[in-house]
This record gives structure tokens, C-alpha cells and sequence, in this order.
């Protein structure tokens, strides 16, 4: 999968804010350690939810946004009634099961931040 170049910048500043806003990440903010997972990305296997072609459209959702846990669960429900986490030739369970876990992120990150959690700028 071809990834621009916007994209792998748009990785990097995800990964600082993320950073920028963990202590226990903070001590890991050198260049060697900014470079070090710069080609740990790199180097990664596409997900499922990213692009898989050049100039496919995509939506990312962000912890903060107060709507993103109700997208999340509403897009599971649908999945559910399509069948996705029934085997198949052509369903596969595993982006079922990473959306459960985000969404469990999703939601005790707004738990652990309601002071961060706002309605889409």
C-alpha cells in the first residue's frame, strides 16, 4: 500500500502530540528515539483501516471527540448485522475485534480526561 507523504508526516505529529501529552513518554523524546519509531512505523504492516489504495478516502476519529465513541459503537452494531464477526470467505473478525478494543480506549481515555472531551471543531 503506498503511503504519501502527508501521511507519514499527519503519523509523526499524532505520535508527538501523543507523547507531548504522556510523562511517562516524555523521557523518550530524543532524536534517536523520534527516529527509532519513525522506522518502527515505517516498518509496520498496513491495518485494515488505513488507505489500501492511492487516493482512497479516509475519516479519523480522535479520542476527544465526544461523538466518536457513539461512530464507533454504531459502526460495530452494522458490522455485527452484515455478519463480519461470522467466518466467511470474505469477512474477517479481526478489524471487528481492533474496533471493540478502540473503542474500549476510546472511552477510558474520556473517562481518565472529561476536562480534554468536546464536541468536533
Amino acid at each position: 500500500m503506498p503511503e504519501t507523504k502527508k501521511d507519514k508526516i499527519q503519523a509523526v505529529i499524532i505520535a508527538a502530540r501523543v507523547i507531548a501529552e504522556d510523562k511517562e513518554l516524555r523521557e523518550y523524546t530524543d532524536i534517536e528515539a523520534l527516529g527509532l519509531a519513525i522506522r518502527e512505523y515505517d516498518a509496520a504492516p498496513a491495518e485494515s483501516c488505513q488507505a489500501k489504495y492511492e487516493g482512497e478516502p479516509t475519516f479519523t476519529l480522535v479520542g476527544r471527540d465526544r461523538l466518536s465513541t457513539k461512530v464507533l459503537s454504531h459502526w460495530l452494531y452494522l458490522a455485527e448485522q452484515a455478519g463480519v464477526t461470522e467466518p466467511g470467505p470474505r469477512m474477517n473478525s479481526e478489524k471487528f475485534d481492533d474496533a471493540c478494543r478502540v473503542l474500549d480506549a476510546f472511552r477510558e481515555w474520556q473517562m481518565q480526561n472529561p476536562d480534554k472531551v468536546k464536541l468536533p471543531d
